[in-house]
Order: structure tokens, then sequence, then C-alpha cells
């Protein structure tokens, strides 16, 4: 009679071990392996979210939110998420209260103090915008896009220094992105450091990829060229461009400069075909008339610059000439007494301006440059100032009451400067 087949003790043995190894790992899986799969699949669903806000793409946020595992453990970053969708809604009372419950985590605290200070950079709240960033980048020194929004609110307020510090940081953090380079030529250039500015605007133009950007920093950069005299590599970064009044202005300088007379007449006339109204063209103009003695047509091109430009004490100054020159004499006396009146307010104005500098928290003197600013008809310019003036001091009784007047006298002009300065720093 056949055996039946045994198992013996030792394979028993073995195959239970193997049944309790399968299990331990399985188990090993479920502890350690698992928990660290899911934090990936959460980390790479928020960073999802976070390019989604990036793009402006709502949809897309709303379904990063949506994915990500409702365990207390990702709270924060549901948060952080959730307070985005919110800016992206315009509900910034909503943002910051999602964005507050998102600080105190590693992870997010930085971030979030990050965008509630674009919130108040965007409300014009400057004070809590400078408040909120600092304490961003002193939880996250390498926040760049703190840094990046810390020099646009100090941009805004006419913090200059300050504007300068944080770029260099973010040109340090993020050394593709143009953008701080082109800020930092756009202040260098309005201190007259033009050498400086050079650098910078070749920066911005060694990293820009957008073709219109591209047109506009190579203009900015020409005109430093020809503050610098440098008219043949003005004239370089000019070529090719697409035409605007002021291209063809700084292109006729260059040619005037260079004795190139009929181009230099060439351009100003194509400039004026463009815009009629345009200041540096009419000016331009004027003095090339003047230089071959004809004083009437000089004259009368700037009679009709001091129509359009009221409170440009330089071309009253260049009209005077040409009145004394034709013996108006009390014409240019007239004349030369307006612009003495509006170069002493130009003046005040830069003193303010530097001042102001120097003083990157006095908001009385904000509202002082707003002040000075509409005496010389620079409605854009006032505007701005009240604001910074207010961002800083919501208080202030007197830059809140001169703003509600301008606004009600300017309303299509406070809508239209009504964008934030912030945009310079965009792509």
């Amino acid at each position: 009679m056949p055996t039946r087949p045994t198992i013996s003790k030792g394979k028993r043995i073995g195959r239970w071990g193997i049944l309790i190894v399968a299990a331990l790992v399985i188990g090993f899986l479920l502890a350690v392996v698992y928990p660290w799969y899911l934090s990936v699949a959460n980390q790479r669903v928020f960073r999802n979210g976070l390019g989604a806000y990036q793009r402006g793409d709502l949809q897309s946020l709303e379904n990063s939110l949506g994915q990500l595992n409702p365990s207390s453990e990702f709270d924060a970053k549901r948060h952080l998420l959730q307070g985005l969708v919110y800016m992206l809604k315009r509900q910034e009372r909503d943002a910051l209260d999602e964005l507050g419950q998102a600080i105190g985590d590693v992870d997010t605290t930085s971030d979030a103090l990050m965008y509630s200070g674009k919130i108040f950079h965007f409300t014009k709240d400057y004070r809590g915008a400078e408040q909120m960033l600092l304490a961003s980048i002193n939880a996250n020194p390498n926040n760049a896009e703190a840094h990046r929004l810390l020099s646009a609110t100090y941009y805004d307020t006419g913090a200059f220094d300050n504007v300068l510090k944080h770029l260099a940081r973010v040109i340090e953090l993020d050394p593709i992105d143009m953008r701080p380079w082109r800020l930092r030529g756009l202040v260098l250039k309005d201190f007259e450091k033009y050498d400086e500015a050079v650098v910078s605007y070749q920066g911005a133009l060694e990293r820009v990829k957008d073709a219109r950007v591209k047109e506009e920093i190579s203009e900015e950069l020409a005109d430093c060229l020809v503050q610098l005299r440098r008219y043949e590599d003005a004239l370089g970064y000019l070529t090719g461009l697409v035409a605007t009044p002021d291209r063809k202005v700084l292109q006729s300088e260059c040619f005037q400069s260079l004795g190139q007379f009929e181009d230099a007449e060439k351009c100003i006339a194509e400039a004026l075909v463009i815009d009629e109204k345009n200041l540096r063209a009419l000016t331009l103009k004027a003095s090339q008339l003047m230089e071959r003695n004809q004083w009437e047509g000089a004259k009368s091109t700037l009679e009709r610059a001091t129509e359009y430009y009221p409170f440009e004490f330089n071309i009253r100054l260049l009209l005077a000439q040409i009145l004394t020159r034709m013996g108006d004499k009390e014409a240019a006396t007239v004349q030369e007494a307006k612009a003495k009146e509006l170069k002493t307010l130009r003046d005040r104005f830069t003193k303010l301006h530097i001042d102001s500098i120097n003083n990157p928290n006095d908001a009385n003197l904000r509202k002082e440059l707003g002040d000075a600013a509409q005496q010389l008809g620079m409605k854009d310019a006032a505007i701005s100032w009240y604001r910074a003036a207010l961002g800083m001091d919501p208080q202030n009784s007197e830059a809140s009451r001169s703003l509600a007047e301008l606004l009600a006298s300017e309303p299509q002009k406070a809508t239209n400067s009504d964008a934030p300065s912030i945009d310079k720093l965009n792509p």
C-alpha cells in the first residue's frame, strides 16, 4: 500500500517563516513606505496647486485642493491653497483668514506670510505689506518672491535704497529672472546713475524672453546711452524696434549729435506723425529749427508745446530765448517769470523726493509729495503719493481728503492710474 507523502517539521516551519516575513514586509510597507508615498504624492499635489495659482488657473488650483489628503497632517497646506483660491477670486478677507491658519507650519509659514503681504500690497496697505513680507523673509531668508514683493512695496513708498537692497537679493536667489534687473535699471536711471543702469538693463536683456518686453528694455537702455553720449551704441539697440514716438525721438537725438541732420529731422517728423503732442519731439524739433535760424517755426512749435504741457518750465525757457532773439522782450519776460515759478515748484518736488528716500517711513512727506505733484499738474503721481501716504498711515485725514478730491475731479485718470506698480516686476 503506497505511503502518503508527509511534510517535514522543518518545511512547515520554513513556510510559516515565509508567511511571517511577508507579513512583516507588508507591515513595514504600510507603516513606513505608504506614509512616505502619501507624503510625496501630496507634496506633488501641493506644488501643482502653487503652480496653478501662478498661472491664474483657478480650476486647476481647486482640483489640487480637492486632491489633498484629508489627514490633519496636511491642514496647513490645505489652508494655504484655500487662501490662494480666495486670492484668485478677489476675496481678500477670506484669503487672509485661510493664510493665517497656514502660519506655524514649517512648510507653509513663509509662503503664507508672503501671500498675505501680497494682499496688503494690492490693497495699498504698505505698512501691513512690509510687516508681513519682513516676517516671511525672517521665516525663510531665501524666499525670493518675498524679497521681490518687498522691493515693489518699497518702490511704491519711495524707499529706493531698500528697493535696491532687496532686488540684489532677488538677483542672487533667482539669477535667471530678468525682472529685478529691469526694475533696478529703472531705479538707477531715475537717480541718473546711467552707467550702473546700463549694466542692469543689459542683464535684463540677457534674460528676457518676451519680444515685446525685450523692445521696451532696449528702449530704456538706449535712453541711458543717449544720456551718456554713447550715440552709436544707442542706435544699435534702437535699430529694428517697432516705431514709437519716443524711440524716434531717441534716434533723432543720436543722429543730431552725430551730425546726420537729415536723418534727425526725418525721425522727428515721423515721431510727430505718430503723436503730434509728444513733448520730447516738439522740443527737439524746435531746437532743430533754431539751429537753422527758423525762428518763427521754432516759436510756433514751442507755443503749441506750452499749450499741451503748461507745467514744463524748460520749454518756456527755450521759448523765452526765441522771443528775445525775435525782439519780443516783453513776451520773453512773461515766459521767463512763469518758468522761474515752475522751476521753484519742481525743485521743491525734487527735494521732497530726496527727503522721502532718506525717510522711508514718513507718511507726511508722501502727502507733501502728492501736493507738490498736483501743483505741477502731475495728477497720476499725486494719486500714487497720496495712496503711499495712506498705505503707511491710514488715519492721515489730509491725504485721504486730497486723494478723494483728486479722484472726484479726474475719475477716468484715477481709474487708469490704479494699476499697482508691482506690475513693473511682471514679465
